[in-house]
């Protein structure tokens, strides 16, 4: 509730200590915040994944590490890049759609090696007898492609999708496909024979341990083991949907890449998975969905160890994992997607992980790798890039830009950070008055190098942004910026006195915040509540003429660095020029004058706002406004002339008033005890400071008694007069 015009409460209590009530607005914003230096610190995950990154990598725990630098691959303009390879020779080979064209990458140029076979390539593998095999969609053809281009069709499949490949060791094809989710082996002769179906729509993965066969479906979330005498069980059911990638430890680990699809409803899995031939294949174990702290329900990595034992790795930060390769070092890459696709490294043995890039797409669709090289294609556009795993000489970190909220100086920038030899990092700023950067902004700064503090140099203003360079073998875990405000003026935005014999209000405080007291001369006390224009009276007894004395003073302040102010009341009657103190060091922006202090005329005030509580000396500022002139009316009405004449059976009265402040308001008169009436001036208009009255009256029947006179001002002062009544001319 917003509170209501200054009304009050106005009690004089009949004993020593006068108290002096009176309500009023107290509308004090928090007065928390000065001029001070504050800091602002960057670390964590989440702050440095905020900034801008240039060949930089954040792990899991915010350390900021040189990562790879992606380098574009040229002559490969497609909507999709579903499929990568390398083969023995250092090439890689991609797979598009939707024009299903087929490149061979060498080095940094891609050379298109067939024209399009079908929508999409959607895997490949290296054909045991030379060249590249290509799975296509969305006729589930096998294609063997050589690297003079030459394409020859090894097998057609009754699937629609062909999404992983493997070799036996007896050199025999496997085949994961997808509308049916099926597995195919294809012998020397190219016959394929069905040998392991499931109820999925598709099997999403597909990996080989020797002539083990692991696979991964995509509606259940289900992970199978097929072994040499081909018998299936269920090794994992995931609380995910789907199994995106399958690859094998060197201990024997399986790690299974999953996403979740929460338009599903899953449900434990048990039972026998068809088999070729119309037969069955038995399932010689059951999965059940593990809940508590092996399900992760989400994009994940698990690690299903040689023991059967199950263990969640790793919470995907996007929204699906696309892709999961082996690293050089034996962690997994993993490309991803979402509102921009990711390249993550995770370490499975401390579950540590870093963002090594975002390429410029929403999905990282696949990942190949030649030694320390890492090849990755995107979709939406389709685009292959290349990097360095052990990553660029040089990255750099842009942070957000810091808004001041005013024009300030600038202290020190210190970081903490780790460095190998060699692995220099240095800090740049630069400022401006722009929330985005632009050329109005300052140039960078000399790059700093003192972690423990180096002076910013940049020019003072509202807005900062600062750079880490870091050199390979440097790592960042965090910055800190120091700063201060420069001190600004406060301002005065309105200043009022009450109007004399302002209406009142009965009772205390009205609930609301608590009152503001004010000691005043006398030995009266004045406390402010806030109250609302429902719960005002008209307080027109004998009290308001005590109280039509005070007027109260109000004003609004505020202070743009938010600091505590102080302020100083000062006077002045109008014509005059100087200022004298009426009162200083107020803390609350409100008080109560006692006119009787002030000669009856105009006056007017000057409220003055001093911030210098929380200024050191020489740095205070204040701002000043004055109120418009208000009248000081404390003299009664004067009747300065009175006269009663007696004509026959009526009287006649007659009467001057005047005021030495200002206009009259009405007078009004009792004759012989009886109701008092009102009168008319002359000019029939009460608006001057002497007016007078002329009322012919009936003779009262009985003899002798008093004509009772009384004259108002504006400020309801009162002035009386008495006069007797003449006797009858017949009674003299």
């Amino acid at each position: 509730m917003s509170p209501g015009p200054l009304t009050g409460q106005l009690r004089r209590w009949r004993h020593a200590t006068g108290v002096f009530a009176a309500a009023g607005i107290l509308g004090l914003a928090s007065l928390a915040g000065a001029v001070e230096t504050k800091q602002w610190f960057t670390s964590g995950r989440e702050a440095f994944l905020a900034a801008t990154l240039e060949s930089l990598s954040v792990s899991s725990e915010g350390i900021v590490r040189v990562a790879p630098a992606l380098e574009p691959v040229s002559g490969i303009e497609v909507a999709y890049v579903w499929s990568l390879l390398s083969d023995p020779s250092g090439s890689v080979w991609a797979g598009t759609g939707n024009s299903g064209e087929i490149f061979r990458i060498d080095g940094l140029a891609a050379l298109r090696i067939h024209d399009p076979v079908a929508l999409q390539v959607e895997s490949m593998a290296i054909d045991p007898k030379g060249g590249v095999l290509v799975g296509t969609a969305p006729d589930g053809t096998i294609l063997s492609v050589g690297k003079d281009g030459v394409a020859e069709t090894r097998v057609d499949l009754p699937s629609q999708h062909v999404w992983g490949f493997g070799i036996d060791t007896a050199g025999r094809l496997l085949l994961a496909t997808g509308e049916p989710a099926r597995l195919y082996r294809v012998d020397q002769r190219g016959e394929a024979t069905l040998i392991f179906e499931a109820d999925a729509d598709h099997f999403t993965a597909l990996v080989l341990d020797g002539d083990v066969i692991y696979l991964g479906d995509d509606r259940k979330g289900l992970i199978w083991r097929i072994d040499e005498n081909g018998q299936a069980r269920i090794l994992y059911d995931a609380a995910e949907v789907e199994v995106r990638a399958l690859s094998i430890g060197a201990d024997g680990s399986i790690y299974a890449a999953v996403n979740r699809d929460i338009a599903e409803t899953l449900g434990a899995t048990s039972g026998t998975a068809a088999a070729s031939g119309g037969g069955t294949s038995t399932v010689v174990g059951t999965g059940t969905r593990r809940e508590g702290s092996t399900t992760a329900v989400g994009p994940a990595v698990y690690r299903i160890r040689p023991d059967g034992a199950v263990e969640s790795l790793w919470t995907c930060p996007d929204a699906t994992i696309q892709a999961m390769i082996e690293g050089p070092d034996g962690s997994l890459l993993i490309g991803t997607g979402g509102l921009a696709g990711g390249i993550y490294r995770l370490e499975p043995t401390t579950r540590d992980w870093s963002l090594l890039s975002r390429p410029k797409a929403p999905q990282v669709l696949a990942l190949a790798r030649v030694g320390d090289t890492l090849y990755l294609a995107t979709g939406a556009p389709g685009r292959v890039y290349r990097a360095g795993l052990t990553g660029s000489p040089v990255g750099k970190l842009l942070s957000i830009v810091h808004d001041a909220r005013q024009v300030s100086d600038w202290g020190v920038v210190r970081w903490d950070h780790e460095k190998a030899p060699g692995g220099q990092l240095t800090v740049r700023t630069r400022t401006g008055n722009t929330a985005v950067p632009d050329d109005t902004w300052s140039p960078w700064s000399a790059p700093l190098s003192d972690a423990t503090g180096s002076p910013i140099a940049s020019p003072a203003a509202r807005f900062v942004q600062w750079e880490a360079i870091l050199a390979r073998g440097a790592a960042l875990s965090g910055v800190t910026l120091t700063w201060a405000e420069k001190n600004l003026p406060p301002t005065i935005t309105r200043v009022t006195v009450s109007a004399a014999g302002a209406a009142l209000q009965r009772g205390g405080d009205s609930g609301g915040p608590q009152p503001v007291v004010q000691a005043l001369p006398g030995n009266v006390r004045a406390e402010f509540s806030v109250t609302t224009q429902g719960s005002r009276r008209e307080a027109n007894d004998e009290e308001a003429s005590w109280a039509r004395r005070y007027r109260t003073i109000r004003w609004e302040a505020a202070d743009p660095n938010d600091d505590v102010l102080r302020y100083r009341l000062d006077y002045r009657a109008r014509g005059e020029s100087e200022w004298r103190l009426l009162e200083a060091k107020l803390t609350d922006p409100i008080y109560v004058l006692d006119t009787t202090r002030l000669p009856d005329g105009e006056w007017g005030v000057r409220v003055s706002a001093l911030d210098a509580p929380d200024n050191s000396p020489g740095e205070e500022l204040d701002a000043l406004r004055e109120s418009e002139f208000f009248l000081v009316d404390n003299a009664p009405p004067v009747i300065e002339a009175l006269t009663v004449t007696s004509r026959g059976d009526s009287i006649s009265v007659d009467a001057r008033f005047r005021d030495s402040a200002g206009p009259l308001k009405e007078a009004e008169f009792s004759l012989d005890g009886s109701d008092w009436r009102r009168m008319l001036p002359l000019d029939r208009v009460w608006d001057e400071r002497s007016e007078e009255v002329r009322v012919t009256l009936a003779r009262p029947v009985t003899e002798g008694g008093d004509l009772l006179i009384r004259a108002y001002d504006g400020n309801g002062n009162k002035g009386v007069g008495r006069q007797p009544l003449p006797a009858a001319a017949g009674n003299r």
